[in-house]
């Protein structure tokens, strides 16, 4: 018997961005990576984008 294979989508979050310089766009919200609600918002889209997982990602 053989199984079905599934693929996993992962969403990678990155507040203001994933460069040193994103955050200098003029449509950036520039405190998104301290803002709770960005990230809620962020997930809920990941969310109805039938997503598997959410990664936030962590930097200095």
């Amino acid at each position: 018997m053989t199984q079905k294979r599934k693929i996993k989508l992962g969403f990678i979050l990155h507040g203001v961005g994933r460069t040193w310089d994103d955050w200098r766009h003029p449509e950036r919200d520039v405190r998104a990576s301290t803002n709770f609600s960005f990230y809620r918002k962020q997930a809920q889209l990941a969310e109805k984008g039938k997503f598997d997982f959410l990664f936030v990602a962590d930097s200095l």
